[in-house]
């Protein structure tokens, strides 16, 4: 999963399942973009000053959602796109927020999920209602 977060106006997602059940891996993107008079301040938790006017959401965000298969390269070791499944669906009701700081500048991350809590999440689960 990798995040690009800007500080308001775009959002940019994506993430790999690459665990080869089934003989399918996929790579979805989600990609939003808001106005910047399109938000609504609103009061957050601060840490020192009760709730304060500290973030902003929307729920007009102009928003995509791209989904590819992955295909194995053997010469690089790694895994590229593929066909296109889903190639860009559009809505224009996105939720999106920043605040509750310190994000006043854009925001990138990374994240992998490893062992042991890559091996739990693919356990079998039942829901059952009582």
């Amino acid at each position: 999963m990798q995040w690009d977060v800007s500080a308001w106006g775009q959002w940019k997602l994506s993430g790999r399942c690459t665990d080869a059940k089934n003989d399918k891996v996929f790579e979805a993107e989600v990609v939003a973009v808001c106005s910047q008079d399109a938000g609504v301040v609103l009061r957050a938790p601060t840490q020192d000053e009760g709730l304060e006017y500290f973030c902003k959401d929307s729920f007009l965000a102009q928003t995509t959602l791209s989904l590819w298969e992955l295909e194995y390269d053997a010469t690089s070791k790694e895994y590229r796109r593929g066909e296109v499944i889903i190639d860009k669906a559009v809505s224009s009701q996105g939720a999106v927020e920043v605040g509750g700081g310190p994000w006043w500048s854009p925001w990138r991350g990374v994240s992998r999920m490893k062992q042991p809590m890559k091996f739990l999440v693919g356990l079998p689960y039942r829901f059952s209602r009582r």
